[in-house]
């Protein structure tokens, strides 16, 4: 599980990162996170994506 949610974390920093340290706009960098965020929680699977969900 952790190894799961590791994964998103570094990679998705990673990402932001580049792109701000290539002064690209913030706006377009943020877009694109969220669109990578988006894959890559079509490959979680059930058990990851369920992680510690709270009853309302």
């Amino acid at each position: 599980m952790a190894g799961h949610i590791n994964w998103i974390r570094t990679t998705l920093l990673s990402r932001i990162a580049a792109g701000m340290i290539k002064a690209r706009p913030v706006g377009e960098v943020s877009g694109e996170a969220l669109g990578l965020l988006d894959e890559m929680e079509g490959l979680l699977g059930e058990p990851v994506l369920n992680y510690a969900v709270r009853e309302a």
